[in-house]
C-alpha cells in the first residue's frame, strides 16, 4: 500500500514476454546516439504499471509504464460506506473480481 519503487530487484523473475532487435542496430556505429521509438503491441489493451528493460552493450535501462488509472468515490451514510471505483473511461467497475480492500478485508462490489 505503497508507492512503487522503480529499483526492485527483478534477478529471477520471468518476462511476459521479450523481444530481440539485433538486425535493427547491426549497421549502426558504436559510440553514435541514436533516437528510437519503440512500440509494445503486447501491451494493447492492457491496464497496469508495465517495466520494461532494455539491455544493450553491457548497459540496461529500464522505464516504468503505466497504463490507465482508476479513482475512488465514497461517502459515509446512515448503513455504512458507499464507494464506486471508476475506470480511465469513466465508468464504474462491475465485475467479480472488482471491490476494495479496509483494514485487511475484501469487499466486492455490488453486481447490481
Amino acid at each position: 500500500m505503497k508507492a512503487f519503487d522503480s529499483s526492485i530487484d527483478l534477478q529471477g523473475l520471468q518476462p511476459s514476454f521479450k523481444r530481440v532487435e539485433k538486425d535493427k542496430f547491426k549497421n549502426i556505429k558504436k559510440n553514435k546516439i541514436l533516437k528510437e521509438i519503440f512500440e509494445f503491441d503486447e501491451l494493447n489493451g492492457k491496464v497496469g504499471l508495465f517495466i520494461i528493460e532494455f539491455e544493450g552493450n553491457g548497459i540496461i535501462s529500464r522505464a516504468i509504464v503505466k497504463k490507465g488509472s482508476l479513482s475512488l468515490i465514497h461517502r459515509s451514510t446512515a448503513s455504512g460506506h458507499m464507494a464506486f471505483i471508476i475506470d480511465s473511461n469513466r465508468e464504474i467497475c462491475k465485475s467479480k473480481d472488482s471491490g476494495i480492500w479496509i483494514n485487511k478485508k475484501f469487499y466486492q462490489c455490488d453486481l447490481d
